[in-house]
């Protein structure tokens, strides 16, 4: 008996996985440069900038390394308002990108190697999203969800 010959598809999996690589890693650092963070207020880091601000010099008995400064001011506020419209905007522009990456995957493009790569590089933007800003809402979570159901769906068709 004849063993069946297959077509090697290890080029094939190879385009995939570094198309998949190359679409997350584009992505995230491109959100990361449309929304970068906002730069942390000023800390006080010696005793007296910190009393010279209000606040209380809590020292370490055993590293004046780990000596801080007991200190909220005003500008935290701004800081964290700011910081959660930067997340807010990362979770919702990386939810859009891995969802359109997805369904290009899954319903537009033919070549199998491509439409792998975007698929599962859409899925590791959406699950990068859904890790970096579960926070600020659910939209990461939703984009994730919506897109394990179309690949469901897809598979379910092509059956």
């Amino acid at each position: 008996m004849e063993t069946p010959k297959f077509k090697s598809s290890l080029p094939d999996f190879v385009i995939a996985v570094a198309l998949a690589a190359a679409f997350a890693l584009l992505a995230t650092f491109g959100i990361y440069t449309l929304y970068p963070m906002p730069a942390s207020p000023f800390e006080p880091s010696t005793e007296a900038e910190c009393i010279a601000v209000g606040g209380q010099w809590v020292p370490d008995p055993t590293d004046d390394y780990y000596s801080y400064c007991d200190w909220i001011g005003s500008d935290y506020e701004d800081y964290y308002a700011a910081l959660d419209t930067a997340y807010f905007g990362m979770s919702v522009l990386g939810t859009l990108i891995g969802l359109l990456a997805v369904c290009l995957g899954l319903f537009c493009i033919k070549k199998k190697a491509v439409a792998s790569g975007l698929l599962f590089g859409g899925l590791i933007v959406l699950f990068w999203t859904a890790l970096a800003t579960w926070f600020v809402g659910p939209v990461p979570v939703i984009g994730l969800a919506v897109a394990f159901i179309a690949v469901i769906v897809a598979a379910y068709n092509k059956k």
